[in-house]
């Protein structure tokens, strides 16, 4: 076999190759098993998890190619191998008709007397949120404010997710300004421009989009 040519299918030189990546598929399958059973299911576990499942997944995916270079065919349909067929593409539903619109915006300006407090705060949160967690757990997921002030919001909920009769989207930021930011006046006319991220660094979002999109455009009359 030339160098970088593939050896013939079901030759002697792909069964070796296929035995090769079914040896180190083992080998990773059952360290990954043995390293799963002894976790908890605790937030500082993830980096761990995760590296483990990317070392196995390369591996799953260095055996099919294998198996694939001795048959011609590859046992696991993997993401990229294959293409859904009609049968296998979710038709959405059809949206609801969408009456009217609001839209709700707000934004708070937190100055931070007590970072220690509030990192504190975000940590019980995460525990309150994930009972499994330890208070090592709660360190990794919560290093700091902007990870606080997700895990306080996170346990006190969206109250308009859960309004009857709408299809809610959203959007939050959490912002470091670049610049001291000025006290609200107060006056409505003031807040048109206020309410608006101010410009600074972005540490930290989320986003809701309902599933209904944008309604109709209204027809024209004449």
């Amino acid at each position: 076999m030339v160098d970088g040519e593939l050896p013939d299918q079901y030759s002697a030189g792909s069964g070796r190759r296929l035995e090769d990546a079914t040896a180190r598929l083992v080998a990773v399958l059952q360290e990954y098993t043995a390293a799963l059973l002894e976790m908890r299911g605790g937030t500082g576990e993830t980096p761990e998890l995760l590296r483990r499942s990317e070392a196995l997944s390369a591996v799953v995916v260095d055996w099919n190619d294998r198996v694939g270079d001795h048959t011609g065919t590859w046992p696991l349909l993997l993401r990229g191998y294959d293409d859904p067929g009609p049968e296998d593409v979710e038709v959405p539903p059809e949206p609801a008709a969408i009456e009217s619109q609001v839209s709700v915006v707000s934004r708070w300006d937190l100055d931070v007397v007590d970072a220690a407090a509030v990192v504190a705060a975000g940590r019980e949160a995460h525990l309150r949120s994930w009972p499994r967690d330890g208070g090592a757990d709660a360190d990794v997921a919560v290093p700091g404010i902007p990870e606080a002030l997700y895990a306080f919001l996170h346990e006190r909920g969206e109250p308009l997710l859960d309004l009857p009769g709408v299809e809610p989207g959203g959007a939050r930021l959490i912002v470091v300004p670049d610049e001291p930011l000025e006290p609200f006046t107060g006056q409505v006319e003031d807040l048109t421009g206020a309410v608006t991220p101010p410009t600074g660094t972005v540490v930290m979002s989320e986003v809701w989009v309902s599933p209904l999109g944008p309604p109709p455009a209204p027809e024209e009359t004449g």
